[in-house]
């Protein structure tokens, strides 16, 4: 769905301030010699000051008490923010300038007062606020869970609710999403989703990042799609025609590279000399069971004969054996063969033969060594992709490098989910289909 609006909570969702308010309200409660909860505090999120105000007073039974906490909390929540304490949430920077690029409205909708969110975003890479429309808890006549707050919200931004999207992570805001009309999606930050709260949510997003693609993704035009695909066929037994073919069709949709195994990269580089689509080479495919010095060889021969791209297969046997220091090398030798020739390379894991811990120590390789991207699978092995891999290896590679979604990915829903969850390539050779879909929706 290509949304007209995007709401936001700022609290958990905008600013990573509500672990810092959990502990900023176990220090009062000490003072007060009180024990605090993680169940009282989570009762508090996304709701107004006088609705809080009053769950503490019930925990507490006087008012004086109330009273001195709402003084401190407003005393060291503020200083904190000051001394820039409280810092984004992850993608949060990043989306809010993407919609602001693309013309596309926002507005924050809180429970936190005016003033708070007048300073709060002057010590995060922002430098002032953000937002041009902004709704606080005080001036809408009913707190969340009642939807009037995003009501409000979409009436400043100019946009019908229920083409909006609302980003929040309390219950009572999802349940005020809901109840909106608008689509509720959940950025789990502090509560886990129950099963009440499942019941209340269209989508559950890992950060802000992941919203941001899905947004990206519904704004997508078909060369943007294209340029995803890495047009693949990595059969045995192709012919010269079958090669033709695949060239025609990946200059036909705009694909960013034909993929195909070393011998024919000669063939399909000459073919495709008057087109912008590449020539990737798969090395050591598809078991990845040949020598350092073989792989790299395979390389420099694939480089001159015209690859623009380099696939290898990791030694997956020394991955299971966890000799990661053997991976390094190899990932060493060579991603250095295709920087010094400045060609793309990507190491293929076949995630479907490691454990989790395993694939996490090979990310964490190559964010040491940075090839251009990691690769889930050959499409040979037991599995192809997973979305749970792609999120693994985006999180675990930490932004310094890209990751390729392949096996499995035979029609649009399936590609745009990969997109969403962070893959920047897909090998497929369901290219066809995947524009065709795309093309039949728009």
């Amino acid at each position: 769905m290509k949304f007209q609006g995007i709401i936001f909570d700022m609290d958990g969702i905008v600013l990573d301030s509500e672990r810092y308010a959990e502990g900023v309200f176990a220090e009062i409660f000490k003072s007060l010699n009180k024990e605090l909860t993680h169940e009282l505090f989570v009762s508090v999120l996304g709701t107004t000051a006088e609705a809080e105000n009053k769950i503490l007073y019930d925990y507490f039974g006087s008012q004086k008490d109330v009273l001195f906490f709402r003084e401190q909390f407003t005393l060291l929540m503020d200083k904190g923010y000051q001394e820039g304490k409280i810092a984004l949430k992850k993608g949060a920077y990043e989306l809010i300038n993407y919609l602001k690029e693309k013309n596309i409205p926002y507005a924050l909708a809180t429970s936190s007062p005016r003033e708070r969110v007048a300073m709060c975003f002057n010590n995060t890479e922002f430098g002032s606020n953000p937002f041009e429309y902004v709704v606080t808890g005080c001036e809408v006549e009913n707190s969340k869970p009642a939807p009037d707050i995003f009501f409000r919200a979409a009436e400043l931004i100019n946009c019908d609710i229920e083409k909006c999207l609302i980003i929040e992570d309390s219950f009572n805001g999802v349940r005020a999403a809901r109840a909106s009309g608008a689509t509720s999606c959940m950025i789990v930050d502090i509560i886990p989703p129950t099963e009440e709260l499942m019941e209340n949510i269209d989508m559950i997003k890992e950060d802000l990042f992941e919203v941001k693609r899905m947004i990206e993704s519904s704004y997508l035009t078909p060369k943007e799609l294209a340029g995803y695909i890495d047009h693949a066929n990595l059969k045995a037994f192709l012919t010269e025609e079958d090669l033709k073919k695949l060239c025609d069709d990946a200059d036909r949709f705009g694909c960013r590279i034909v993929a195909i195994n070393s011998y024919p990269v000669k063939f399909c580089k000459e073919y495709l000399k008057n087109s912008e689509v590449g020539v990737g080479a798969a090395i050591s495919f598809p078991l990845g069971q040949t020598t350092i010095e073989t792989k790299v060889q395979e390389t420099i021969n694939a480089i001159k004969d015209g690859a623009d791209e380099i696939d290898y297969v990791i030694n997956i046997g020394k991955a299971k054996e966890h000799n990661y220091e053997y991976i390094r090398e190899e990932m060493q030798r060579i991603v250095k063969v295709c920087k010094d020739n400045n060609v793309t390379v990507k190491a293929i894991f076949e995630n479907c033969y490691l454990t989790d811990e395993e694939k996490i120590e090979l990310c964490h390789v190559a964010r040491e060594v940075q090839p251009d991207y990691i690769k889930t699978s050959t499409g040979f092995g037991s599995g192809g992709a997973t979305l749970e891999d792609v999120r693994l290896m985006v999180r675990e590679v930490d932004g310094k490098v890209k990751v390729k979604a392949a096996s499995g990915i035979r029609n649009l829903k399936d590609a745009l989910k990969f997109i969403e969850a962070g893959a920047e390539r897909l090998g497929t050779s369901a290219a066809e289909t995947i524009i065709r879909q795309f093309n039949e929706k728009e």
